[in-house]
Order: structure tokens, then C-alpha cells, then sequence
């Protein structure tokens, strides 16, 4: 249920989330280097590769929300791998997953379509290869990251106006976008 309060402190998250985006999928290709397990390196590959994917939840270029499904899907990507990895728990990682409870708050039990996404995003063609395809070779992941730190580089933080009415619109996005459960 929504209430002034909620709204406000989903407001200042996803704002904050805006603020630090290139930071944060900076920190994440850095952990992804170090990752061991397979499953984790697959779901993270897949978190970067969405920046640079021409289809999105919601397009870039929509004033207010057209960043926030990167933060969303960066921060659930994270909460995936985390379990699947130890070597995350001490990572930047851990700290965007615990982001991800704010997820489920704003989107509540629709919080599994945004999951069942992000694990989608690991077999989905990316300038011409899967997260599967690079998360299995170091020299794919050295060209990835290479290509988020570009990225990150030249990002510019998007305007977002802290209005309860763009929580509605990020809502309806990603429902009409997410696949059903």
C-alpha cells in the first residue's frame, strides 16, 4: 500500500540509485573479475550487458525514469549472484543486493517477474553474444568491463524529479514490460 512515507523513501532510493549508477556498475564489473561461480558471473555479465542492450524495460531517453530499470536490474542481478558466490559477500555486491529488498517493496509479489528478467538476461544476444558466452571466458569479461568503465565514464546523471506520480509511471513500465510470472 502506498503512503506519502513509502512513496518518499522510494523516491530518495531510487534517486540516490540515479546518483551512483556509474559508480556502481564500475564496482560490480570489478567484482564480476573476481567471481568464481559460474551462475553468479552469468547474472552479473547479464546486469552489464542490459546498459548496452537496445531494448529496454523502459527506453534511456524517457525524462525521470528511463535509467531507473538499469538500477533495478543491476541491484536484483546482484541479489541473484550473491548466495552463489562467497567471494561477493565482500564486494560492493553485497551492498546493492541489500538494495534489492526496496525492490520487492516497490514492486511487491511482481518482484519475481523482475528476477525471472534478470535470469532471462543471461541468454539474451548482446552485441552479438549471451552473458553465458562471456561469463566463461576471461578475455570476453576483460572487454566487457573494459566497455563498462567507458560506460561509467561517460555517464551523466539523468534529472529525476522526486513527483509520487513518476512511482505510478515506473510501476505500470515495468509491469507491462516484466514477463508474467
Amino acid at each position: 500500500m502506498s503512503t506519502p512515507e513509502r512513496d518518499e523513501a522510494f523516491l530518495e532510493a531510487f534517486s540516490g540509485w540515479l546518483r551512483t549508477l556509474g559508480s556502481d556498475v564500475v564496482d560490480v564489473s570489478n567484482a564480476l573479475r573476481r567471481a568464481e561461480d559460474s551462475y553468479a558471473r552469468e547474472v552479473l555479465v547479464g546486469s552489464l550487458n542490459y546498459l548496452f542492450k537496445s531494448i529496454d524495460l523502459i527506453p534511456d531517453g524517457i525524462e525521470d525514469l528511463g535509467m531507473l530499470d538499469d538500477t533495478f536490474v543491476l541491484r536484483t542481478a546482484c541479489a541473484m549472484a550473491l548466495p552463489h558466490d562467497g567471494t561477493l559477500s565482500s564486494s560492493p555486491v553485497r551492498s546493492l543486493a541489500a538494495d534489492a529488498t526496496v525492490i520487492h517493496d516497490f514492486l511487491g509479489e511482481d518482484d519475481t517477474r523482475l528476477e525471472k528478467f534478470c535470469a532471462g538476461m543471461r541468454d539474451v544476444n548482446v552485441r552479438g553474444q549471451t552473458a553465458i558466452a562471456i561469463a566463461a571466458d576471461a578475455a570476453k569479461i576483460d572487454s566487457l568491463c573494459a566497455e563498462v568503465n567507458d560506460w561509467a565514464r561517460a555517464y551523466e546523471v539523468p534529472g529525476f524529479s522526486r513527483e509520487p506520480r513518476n512511482l505510478i509511471k515506473l510501476r505500470a513500465f515495468l509491469l507491462t514490460k516484466l514477463p508474467q510470472a
